[in-house]
């Protein structure tokens, strides 16, 4: 029979629910059974409104029963049987059997005894409730309607990321808690939990924290230990607070306690984090990081860090001479001013000696400078135009020596045509001429190390200069022929010259700064020409539908002046103590360099070959989709320059690429020489004679280099097709196999490279590695990954790193080993998963360089 619901669309006091619930459905009905009224739960005047008052609360209550609902009209009490369930606002509640006393606006749930046992006190059908997003379970339960307060007894409820299991639990209000005799876990398991913290007095406040006194923290039941009270964060995120410190000890600096400080969410968009830490042997260290974040403007983080050294890194029991203070400061801003605006900060100082005392970051490790930049960047849309203004500071860490940009601004305009009337698209020859424009500011400061017998110190240099780049280009087509003629002119300003006068006194020549203005203007022009050669070839054999060769021929010539000519203008002169006039360009070392010297006339022919294979469909492709491959991708260029005294042929130089399928992928280069090198006599080195004049062949090989990469997965082995990767860099595929029943996802990356340099025949130098990478997933549980590479010529191992990590339910395993070279070190951690509370954690770390 179909469920009854009564709508009363006027505001009742309790007492006259009843009355109209029971002249709707009698005083007990054996059948599926509800009933939905609307009623003022606020409102307790026994009097019958046709329209309901102004700001009273209408909530829709919908009630039903498997078996049957009972109403005393009397007591005015519901009692309903079976599988009972009650809707109010967001209130709902599940039991099997509900009662409620209108009098009080009080509701008891409770299950009853599960009769198909008869050894067991069990329950069926106890409480479950549920109420503005949160779910509370449990053996019995009362919760009032109007001062939405309740308790459960032997309860377990889920509230955001935490679980909280208790003899009693009382809701105060929506925002307090109190649990008695209660435990705290993030572990999902009903049954049994790994974790847990138990306290017999524990307060709870939703989104904030979790207070508890005493607690005990239990792992499989053990106590592990007790502390007399304790607060946790109720959510994953952000939240002030105590950060817990690690304990430990190494060898080179003996009992360490790091990481001991406080953490203060200042607001929604801010935090700050104070650390210290302190090694018992000597030393100390002091770290801040302030972060900010306004979502779609901007965000950035200011980490400073100060420490001392006491000992010597390696040896704790040698004090240091001289004990030194580091540190390191980092600012990090992004900004999004508007759609064609953004600004870049990336500002890091440094000691020279913070890395290799105080860091653990392998990458920190191995560097050599510490890099500053700032970037503002500015287009204007449909213009062709951006401006970027850049600072930046780079830092030698072992010489001390600082090189500084304040600024370097560039502007561009991309390529325009002038001559283009607007809705042309350039069919006259005069239309394809194309303007580009680019103009550059750069202020360098250099602090360099001179050193002295008796002192070292640092000299300063400041210099300065605007270059001006413009091209003119244009693409016209004769026939199957490109033309592309273009002109590029260079100026350079500069407010200093170098001036060298030679010294008879010492034969010693001496630099002095000029300050003077100076504008030097250079040009190159070029003419090119290419075109496109196809050939197809049909074997109609192995499912082969057809083989193309694309033939890219090009041929340029280049011409610039030789501006060191004097009638330039721009070289300057001295005589040297033989009285020979020695010619020197002023502007050398200035920040856009000199003007070129030499004369070019180069005539450079290049030759691009690219053949392709199609297949048929593969078997079983409903798709019938052609496989399409390329199998070979090889160019060859070589020059002549005209102008040049001797050696005027370059040399040529081949470069190749190549796949087999998506196994392997093979890469690399050669270059050869036409002239003779002689290795014998007093003066051994290159000639300008042909090899071919001398009897030797034609050419010479002066490098090699080649590069060989494959990765493999369990996809390649199922007969599936595996997603489409960059086999070339070392990266894994998560792909998944199963055997022998056990879900096994792997994948290899191989690599090896050779290279030659020959130039000087008497001094070869070779350089050949092997590299690979390998991942490997368990059962979902386990993750394996390593990665490393060996040099065959030196025989060593570079940077050899093994991860091992283990899903362990509501805990976490993890394991680092980079087991040789100069920076090996092992980090094993496991902790709980739980954001909140992940910093419970066993951990134990080991270096050779004494920093954990």
């Amino acid at each position: 029979m179909m469920p009854v619901r009564l709508h009363i669309q006027v505001v009742l006091p309790a007492a006259c629910i009843g009355v109209l619930l029971c002249a709707a459905h009698g005083f007990a009905q054996d059948r599926d059974t509800s009933a939905t009224t609307v009623f003022d739960t606020l409102r307790t005047a026994d009097t019958l409104a046709v329209y309901p008052r102004k700001n009273s609360v209408d909530t829709l209550v919908t009630y039903k029963a498997r078996d049957s609902i009972v109403y005393r009209l009397n007591e005015k009490i519901m009692e309903m049987y079976g599988e009972s369930e009650i809707t109010y606002g967001s209130f709902n509640i599940k039991a099997e059997r509900i009662t409620i006393d209108w009098e009080s606006s009080v509701l008891y749930a409770t299950g009853v005894p599960d009769t198909s046992l008869t050894d067991t006190t069990a329950l069926v059908g106890t409480p479950v409730f549920k109420d503005a997003g949160s779910e509370y379970a449990g053996e019995e339960m009362t919760y009032n309607f109007k001062s939405r307060q309740g308790t459960i007894t032997n309860a377990r409820t889920k509230i955001e990321e935490g679980f909280y299991l208790g003899e009693r639990i009382k809701r105060m209000n929506e925002d307090i808690f109190y649990i008695r005799n209660g435990r705290y876990t993030t572990c999902d398991k009903p049954e049994h939990q790994h974790y847990y913290f138990l306290s017999p007095k524990m307060e709870f406040i939703p989104r904030e924290l979790i207070v508890a006194e005493p607690v005990i923290f239990y792992i499989e039941d053990v106590p592990l230990f007790a502390l007399p009270f304790a607060l946790f964060q109720s959510q994953g995120g952000r939240s002030s607070g105590i950060v817990i410190p690690t304990f430990g000890e190494g060898f080179e600096r003996g009992k360490y306690l790091k990481g001991f400080g406080y953490y203060w969410a200042v607001n929604d968009y801010m935090d700050i984090r104070l650390t210290g830490d302190y090694y018992f042997k000597g030393g100390y260290q002091l770290n801040t990081l302030f972060r900010y974040n306004l979502r779609y403007n901007f965000s950035g983080s200011i980490n400073a860090s100060y420490g001392r050294q006491q000992f010597r890194v390696g040896d704790y029991r040698q004090p240091d001479d001289e004990p030194k203070t580091d540190f390191f400061v980092s600012l990090q801003h992004a900004q999004e001013i508007d759609p064609t605006s953004r600004l870049v900060v990336d500002f890091r100082f440094t000691s020279d000696s913070y890395y290799n005392n105080f860091s653990t970051n392998l990458n920190e490790l191995i560097q050599q400078n510490a890099v500053s930049n700032a970037t503002y960047t500015k287009t204007w849309e449909g213009t062709g135009r951006s401006i970027t203004v850049n600072v930046s500071r780079d830092q030698n860490l072992r010489t001390g020596e600082v090189a500084d940009v304040l600024p370097n601004l560039n502007f561009n305009q991309s390529q325009i045509y002038p001559f283009r009337a607007r809705g042309s698209f350039g069919e006259k020859w005069y239309e394809q001429i194309g303007v580009n424009y680019s103009a550059s500011l750069l202020n360098r400061r250099n602090e360099t190390l001179v050193s002295t017998d008796t002192v070292d110190a640092f000299n300063t240099v400041e210099r300065r200069g605007i270059q001006h780049n413009i091209s003119i280009n244009a693409s016209p087509k004769i026939g199957y022929f490109s033309i592309s003629p273009s002109i590029r002119i260079t100026e350079k300003w500069y407010d200093h010259a170098v001036k060298r006068v030679f010294s008879p006194d010492d034969s010693s020549v001496t630099e002095a700064d000029v300050k003077r203005f100076a504008a030097l203007h250079t040009f190159s022009t070029s003419l090119g020409m290419s075109t496109k050669l196809y050939g197809l070839f049909t074997p109609g054999i192995w499912g082969i539908k057809g083989i193309r060769h694309q033939l890219v021929p090009n041929i340029s010539y280049t011409f610039q002046p030789d501006f060191s000519d004097p009638s330039w203008g721009y070289y300057k002169s001295y005589t040297d103590e033989r009285g020979s006039e020695v010619w020197y360009d002023p502007y050398s070392g200035e920040v856009f360099g000199g003007v070129p010297r030499g004369e070019q006339q180069a005539l450079n022919l290049g030759l691009s070959n690219i053949f392709e294979l199609k297949l048929g469909p593969a078997e079983g492709d409903t798709t019938a989709t052609d496989r399409k491959y390329q199998i070979l991708n090889m160019s060859a260029s070589m020059g002549y320059n005209f102008a040049a005294d001797s050696m005027r042929l370059s040399d040529l130089r081949i470069s190749y690429r190549t796949s087999v399928e998506r196994l392997l992928d093979i890469n690399g280069g050669a270059s050869f020489s036409p002239y003779v090198f002689e290795t014998g006599g007093e003066a051994p080195g290159l000639r300008s004679a042909y090899l071919w004049d001398a009897g030797r062949g034609l050419l010479r090989m002066t490098s090699f280099n080649i590069s060989l990469s494959t990765s493999l997965s369990s996809d390649q082995f199922q007969g599936e097709s595996a997603p489409t990767q960059d086999t070339t860099a070392l990266s894994s595929s998560e792909n998944s196999a199963v055997e022998y029943g056990i879900s096994a996802p792997w994948s290899v990356a191989l690599g090896w490279d050779y290279s030659m340099n020959q130039s000087d025949p008497t001094r070869k130098y070779k350089s050949t590695s092997v590299r690979a990478s390998f991942n490997l997933r368990l059962a979902e549980v386990w993750n394996i990954s390593a990665s490393g590479y060996y040099d065959l010529v030196r025989k060593e191992f570079g940077a050899p790193q093994i991860n091992i990590s283990r899903d362990l339910h509501c805990w976490e395993m993890n394991f680092t080993w980079v087991p040789l070279g100069p920076y090996r070190y092992f980090a094993f951690v496991i902790r709980i998963k739980a954001p909140q509370l992940r910093d419970i954690k066993l951990e134990k770390r080991g270096s050779a360089r004494g920093v954990f």
